[in-house]
């Protein structure tokens, strides 16, 4: 997949997951969190940016374990990152209920989807 085509992609699930996260802030129960919610959005687009970077030089290695690698590592820190921002969030903003919760798993999975499909092609390209 070539540079031009991954933001041409990239821009339209980011397109979709932003019109879905501000009619759900519409919403009563989510509007406390909007901020959480656009800053999670903000930082699932740029890691998806990264791992793009990242595993198309991983893909051009001559270490046919570099790509693997490279796969396996995103995975790890995007998990580890999610997890670090979730406590963070919950320790210094104690929110009152756990909505925020919804949007920020739902962005995750968006997200999680699109950069799975995005470095298999990736792999299988190269």
């Amino acid at each position: 997949m070539n540079q031009s085509r991954f933001l041409l992609y990239l821009g339209a699930v980011s397109a979709c997951t932003a019109i879905g996260l501000f009619l759900l802030n519409r919403l009563p129960g989510f509007q406390v969190h909007a901020f959480f919610a656009w800053g999670t959005f903000a930082f699932f687009t740029l890691f998806t940016l990264l791992a793009f970077w990242y595993g198309r030089m991983a893909s051009l290695s001559a270490n046919k374990h570099q790509f693997t690698n490279a796969f396996m590592g995103l995975t790890m820190a995007k998990m580890l990152f999610s997890l670090m921002i979730i406590v963070g969030y919950f320790f210094l903003a104690k929110p009152t209920d756990k909505l925020f919760i919804v949007p920020f798993f739902g962005i995750y999975l968006i997200y999680t989807v699109f950069e799975t499909a995005l470095l298999m092609k990736l792999g299988r390209t190269h």
